[in-house]
């Protein structure tokens, strides 16, 4: 039965950080969506719900996370969390609410979309990203959730009245106790919502061992609220498994690696300029062959997707003989994404339809593809949340037993339901590494498919 849950508004983001609930030893899995709550769960320590709630209305928001904390409840889970992009994308005054609202009025949660092994800080309350404001990035011209501002207090104070307060750094660095007395004294004060600053993986640490401490002087429920690393040492605590393994990382390589047998399929939906950066390395290194799927027949749907399918299956069957990684791809350059989103506009579409649209449409094409091949997909790579659950969805499955972090926000997992049983998958977000992290997780990728096959035969 699992005695720890997590409520994640993306799929990606979900995957992240259950593999850093499986870095202290417990067994996780992620769910795609409410509907697998009907599941049995009894095999695992650990479920990550995906509500998909990032770009919805806030109020939407808040019910879907009420509903999947109620589910999560009811599978007996005692230590929640709520996991938030590590970019402050999206809902996270209403689904923080949500969270405390399960919970009862004297529940604290502390807030910190920290991710130190991946440029993320915070430091006085503000979100700095590799040592930049998080709206000088990528995350500030996000064509759905666009990030105005650096603060955390004032992001969150937008959906939610509840009194917040700062735990700010020089405190978080005298260690637990002092952690857990300035929390038990922000509770005393009336504050629900503490923002935590954290510049290193041990400040979390420190932050995740006073919330334990003062949860139990005080006798109140404890949420944290972050991109991952504080629900991982939270949960670690927790489960009494200490301080999580180190990461296994993947040394970096120029040159293709040849002699694979295992064939990946990449579904690429993200339209960041980091991922068209990703992309284009991984054609130069791996030589990667990317099928550029016609944008608007996904978003036309009927008759012109269906001439769409076939054409790209063909396209992608025509790449197997002289390429181990075969992809989908969206974009190949900004203009690109201004072009779809012009045509949009003009069709009446919001933003939030168009994704799904497009999200929706790529997995129909990844499920054609894995049907009409004789023999299997050996793994498959997906950037995006949106375009994972609906490459899952297409599969008929309902989520992912969580197996290893590839890289900081990189997870690495296989199917455990379905007619694709065991595929092994790794997903990213859009915004997520540097140029070559999508080269080094194809590879790893392939090194886990291979010992797999091996393991069968």
């Amino acid at each position: 039965m699992p005695r720890i849950g997590v409520i994640a508004d993306d799929l990606t983001g979900s995957n992240a950080t259950g593999v850093l609930l499986t870095g202290h030893g417990l067994r996780v899995v992620t769910l795609t969506e409410l509907a697998g709550g009907s599941m049995d769960l009894d095999q695992f320590d650990a479920a990550v719900v995906n509500t998909d709630s990032r770009s919805i209305p806030p109020r939407e928001a808040y019910k879907r996370v009420k509903e999947a904390g109620e589910l999560l409840k009811g599978h007996g889970v005692e230590l929640f969390g709520k996991r938030i992009d590590s970019t402050i994308r999206g809902n996270l005054g209403a689904e923080t609410d949500a969270v405390l609202d399960l919970l009862g009025e004297e529940a604290l949660a502390v807030v910190t979309p920290a991710y130190p092994a991946s440029g993320r800080v915070v430091a006085g309350g503000y979100l700095l990203v590799n040592g930049v404001p998080v709206q000088k990035t990528g995350a500030g011209t996000d064509p759905r959730t666009p990030v105005r501002q650096a603060s955390i207090q004032r992001v969150l104070a937008i959906q939610s009245s509840r009194r917040m307060k700062l735990l700010d750094i020089d405190t978080v660095l005298q260690g637990k106790d002092a952690v857990a007395a300035e929390l038990a004294a922000c509770h005393r004060e009336g504050a629900r919502m503490v923002v935590a600053d954290a510049l290193t993986d041990e400040d979390i640490e420190a932050v995740a061992a006073g919330m334990l401490s003062v949860a139990s002087a005080i006798g109140i429920p404890v949420v944290a609220v972050d991109a991952g690393p504080l629900i991982g040492a939270l949960g670690g605590l927790y489960a009494g498994k200490g301080v999580a393994k180190p990461t296994k990382r993947i040394a970096k390589q120029t040159k293709r690696a040849g002699g694979y047998e295992a064939r990946i399929l990449a579904v690429c939906g993200s339209v960041t300029e980091l991922t068209r950066q990703q992309l284009a390395e991984a054609e130069k290194a791996v030589g990667a062959y990317f099928v550029d799927v016609d944008v608007w027949a996904l978003v036309e749907g009927g008759a012109v997707l269906a001439r769409e399918r076939e054409r790209v299956v063909k396209a992608l069957q025509d790449g197997l003989a002289a390429h181990d990684l075969l992809g989908l791809r969206t974009t190949r350059q900004a203009r690109d994404v201004e072009e779809i989103a012009s045509r949009a506009k003009q069709a009446g579409l919001s933003q939030n339809e168009l994704a799904q649209r497009i999200a929706r449409g790529l997995g129909l094409l990844a499920g054609a593809f894995l049907e009409s091949r004789t023999e299997k997909v050996s793994g498959l790579f997906l950037t995006g949340g949106d375009v994972t659950v609906e490459v899952l969805r297409a599969l008929g499955s309902h989520g992912l037993e969580m197996r290893d972090q590839v890289a900081p926000l990189v997870a690495y997992g296989t199917i455990f339901d379905g007619p694709y049983p065991g595929l092994p998958v790794v997903t990213k977000g859009g915004m997520v590494g540097d140029r070559t992290t999508t080269v080094e997780a194809v590879r790893y990728l392939q090194k886990r498919a291979l010992h797999l096959q091996k393991q069968v035969s």
